[in-house]
C-alpha cells in the first residue's frame, strides 16, 4: 500500500518552508510514500489554506532544488470554495475535509464540478463520523450512514 503525506497545518502553523519541505523528503525516500505515475511525491496538507499559495510555493521548490524531490500539491481545504481559484496554479487537484454527517453529502457534485472546470482532479472523503468535545462539535454517525453516505458520493463522483 502507499501512503499519501498530509502534513497537518493546524499543528504546523509555526513551521517554515525549508523545514517542512526537509521532513517531506525524509518521508518521500520510503517505497510507501504516495507518488502520481509520472513519479512525483503527492503532497496533500490538512488546511492547505492555512498557508498562503506562495508559500507552497517555496514547500515544492524546496524539495524539488535542495532535496530533488518532485512533488505535486492536492491540498484538503476546510473551505475549498473559497480557495480554489487561488491555489488552482500550484494545485494537480483538490479535495476538502468534507462533512461528517450523513445528511449533509451532498455538495459532492458541485465541488467535483468546480475542481474540473479548473482542470484539476478531485480527490473525494470519505469518513466515519466527528466528535469534537472541545469545540461542541457531535455528528451523529446513523451507524454506518455516513460512511455509506459519503463512500457513495466518492463512487458517484
Amino acid at each position: 500500500f502507499r501512503v499519501v503525506l498530509m502534513p497537518d497545518m493546524v499543528a504546523l502553523a509555526g513551521t517554515g518552508p525549508g523545514t517542512l519541505a526537509a521532513r517531506l523528503a525524509e518521508l518521500a525516500a520510503s517505497p510507501a510514500a504516495g507518488r502520481f505515475a509520472d513519479g512525483r511525491l503527492v503532497v496533500s496538507p490538512f488546511k492547505a489554506e492555512a498557508k498562503e499559495p506562495g508559500w507552497w510555493r517555496q514547500v515544492l521548490d524546496t524539495l524539488r532544488t535542495r532535496h530533488g524531490t518532485d512533488a505535486a500539491l492536492l491540498p484538503v481545504f476546510l473551505d475549498f470554495p473559497a480557495n480554489a481559484a487561488r491555489f488552482a496554479p500550484l494545485s494537480e487537484g483538490f479535495s476538502e475535509w468534507g462533512n461528517r454527517s450523513y445528511t449533509a453529502q451532498g455538495g459532492a457534485a458541485a465541488d467535483v464540478a468546480r475542481a474540473k472546470d479548473l482542470g484539476k482532479l478531485w480527490m473525494q472523503p470519505v469518513s466515519v463520523q466527528d466528535a469534537r468535545p472541545n469545540q461542541g462539535i457531535y455528528d451523529e454517525a446513523g451507524n454506518t450512514a455516513t460512511l455509506r453516505a459519503s463512500w457513495q458520493a466518492a463512487i458517484d463522483t
